[in-house]
């Protein structure tokens, strides 16, 4: 990505004729590219907190920061800030919790922490000029406007604790003739705030979950395909975008059974292996795979092409044998 931004030859983000900046590089599916680069960011600064400070670590570093503002989608950066943050808040329990039990551990706290209070003030200094960043302000920015305006509430000027000028004439305005101040609309409606975060796709689960509810019971057990006939002579393979429920509608109750049961069973004995030592969550390597799992399991619902595209769901798979071997296997 960063060879063919500099040389001029990446793809955008974007269709020309949709607003967005940002770049895809030399690959061509960004939601694809976006969710294996948020899942892939805990394991690349983790990296940089287990092993000593190089030239190779900090140029991953560096390139994760820029693949994560310059795409331009809200994926990778989301996948940055949230791993950055849920790693914030582990290191601060952690801390606390192994102190006040006088648990030993290996971890650096101290260590951890500049690194990741680094990597944060890096990623804060270029924000501000990238493509994410205009983007978000162009697609949100209303609603951001409209949260800020909420929480700061309703702000009155006192005409008796401002300044008057010595030469200011004194107008005296009858009651009838003030006309009343615009009322500034400062709710927030949850569904539009939802649907714009979700690009709308919660407008489109609901035409399909309306579809299943009315389907026959073969097709409520091995699902309505990828061909959906939304009206009459009327057909689309547009999917909802969010993995569990395009399983879910797309292969019935017995496909969704074939295609998470062996995952949920992985994850039953991971967590099972953890009850019995929970040492193992002292363990960076371990909360990385916990991570990174997660964010791809959390992708998936919200933006999709994690579970249902090889490209991305690989990694995921990784992660999960990484984890098994570690926490359940011993190395």
């Amino acid at each position: 990505m960063f060879i063919a931004t500099v040389t001029g030859t990446y793809f955008r983000s974007y269709n020309e004729y949709l607003y967005g900046l940002g770049t895809v590089g030399w690959f061509f599916a960004a939601n694809e590219i976006g969710s294996i680069i948020a899942i892939l960011t805990p394991f690349t600064i983790i990296n940089i907190i287990d092993n000593k400070l190089n030239i190779v670590n900090i140029i991953s570093i560096i390139l994760c920061i820029l693949s994560s503002l310059y795409m331009g989608t809200k994926v990778p950066f989301l996948g940055f800030v949230g791993s950055v943050g849920i790693l914030m808040v582990y290191i601060i329990f952690t801390s606390i919790f192994t102190r006040i039990k006088k648990i030993p551990t290996l971890l650096n706290y101290k260590k951890i922490s500049l690194c990741v209070i680094i990597i944060g003030m890096v990623f804060c200094s270029l924000f501000y000029k990238s493509p994410v960043y205009k983007n978000l302000m162009f697609n949100y920015g209303h609603i951001i406007n409209k949260i800020v305006k909420f929480i700061e509430g309703p702000q009155e000027e006192n005409p008796a604790t401002k300044p008057m000028d010595p030469n200011e004439e004194v107008v005296v305005v009858e009651p009838e003739e003030q006309e009343p101040e615009p009322e500034i609309n400062m709710h927030i409606n949850q569904d539009d705030l939802v649907g714009s975060l979700l690009s709308n796709r919660t407008a489109i689960a609901e035409e399909i979950k309306n579809i299943y509810k009315n389907s026959s019971i073969v097709e409520k057990l091995v699902g309505l395909g990828h061909v959906i006939e939304i009206k009459p002579g009327i057909s689309t393979d547009k999917t909802i975008e969010m993995d569990q429920l395009d399983i879910f509608y797309r292969h019935g109750i017995v496909g969704t059974i074939l295609y998470f049961g062996q995952l949920i069973i992985l994850m039953v004995v991971i967590i099972k292996s953890l009850f019995r030592n929970a040492r193992y969550l002292l363990d960076l390597d371990v909360i990385t795979c916990m991570i990174s799992i997660f964010l791809g399991i959390a992708i998936a619902f919200s933006s999709g092409h994690v579970l249902t595209a090889p490209a991305v769901s690989i990694f995921i798979i990784l992660s999960i044998i990484k984890l098994y071997n570690k926490v359940v296997e011993g190395n």
